[in-house]
């Protein structure tokens, strides 16, 4: 085994143009290191649970209890479990760093759709699912059970096969080989870097500035790192660069827990 490296980093800062050709003519590689990223709160499987047990209170709701109140809470329940899913693909993708963080529905489904996580008729759908919700809130109605069913099933079937097309557990992190070693001894987790191997794409998330970039080796140690900061650039820009490295990358690859990547990013010198 290699022995631990110190790494030797000139960093330069880049316009997204610069950035967007150094990935463009990147070598292709079949190392790629992801980050296993946690739902928001307690996910939307929890959320979705307690609609689909709303919706069955609803039906047959105990003697003497109003069952609005069940159908009220299960298209709420429902569509929490949404936003909370579209929230979990924003944190994927680093998208609430951009400088325009898409923070409100329409933003977000723009931003999923240039993803290609939905399309325009997914899109469509899914805001006249979650109008019914507007009008149960705003407008005082009281949903019929079958509107709820509806509702609450579009709204089930619609996050079950986001995730299938695109999960949201996997971040992106490092395209590319470099040599390290990692794990657990004398009671810590540990991180060692080794060295540079060939030109890497980074999403460094866990710098205290994120940036994406590009590592450019000229020893095992020395290395230039083109970047941009993630607060310079626009969701657009954002999607554009992600479309991008996956379709240079189109491999899955392997995730690893946000304590080792971090321990990994802090031997690494990001």
């Amino acid at each position: 085994m290699s022995a631990t490296v110190t790494p030797d980093l000139t960093f330069e800062n880049v316009q997204l143009g610069d950035l967007l050709d150094g990935v463009a003519t990147i070598r292709v590689s079949n190392h790629i290191s992801k980050v296993l990223i946690s739902p928001p709160g307690g996910g939307p499987d929890k959320l979705m649970e307690w609609a689909l047990r709303e919706v069955g209170t609803a039906s047959a709701p105990p003697a003497g209890e109003d069952p609005s109140r069940y159908r009220i809470n299960a298209i709420s329940h429902a569509k929490r479990a949404l936003i909370c899913l579209v929230d979990w693909y924003m944190e994927r993708d680093m998208a609430f760093l951009c400088r325009d963080a898409p923070r409100d529905a329409r933003k977000q489904v723009q931003f999923l759709t240039k993803r290609g996580i939905v399309d325009s008729l997914t899109g469509r759908v899914l805001e006249r699912a979650i109008k019914l919700r507007n009008d149960v809130e705003h407008q005082y109605r009281d949903p019929s059970i079958e509107d709820i069913e509806d509702a609450v099933e579009l709204l089930r079937r619609t996050t079950t096969a986001l995730r299938l097309h695109s999960t949201p557990d996997y971040g992106p992190w490092i395209y590319g080989m470099f040599l390290y070693s990692q794990g657990t001894g004398h009671g810590r987790n540990y991180a060692e870097f080794r060295g540079w191997r060939e030109p890497l794409v980074v999403f460094s998330r866990f710098s205290e500035k994120p940036w994406v970039g590009v590592v450019l080796p000229e020893t095992p140690a020395k290395a230039t790192v083109r970047r941009t900061s993630l607060s310079t650039i626009s969701a657009g820009d954002l999607c554009e660069l992600l479309n991008l490295v996956e379709q240079r990358f189109p491999m899955q690859g392997g995730a690893a827990s946000p304590v080792y990547s971090k321990l990994l990013s802090s031997a690494m010198g990001f």
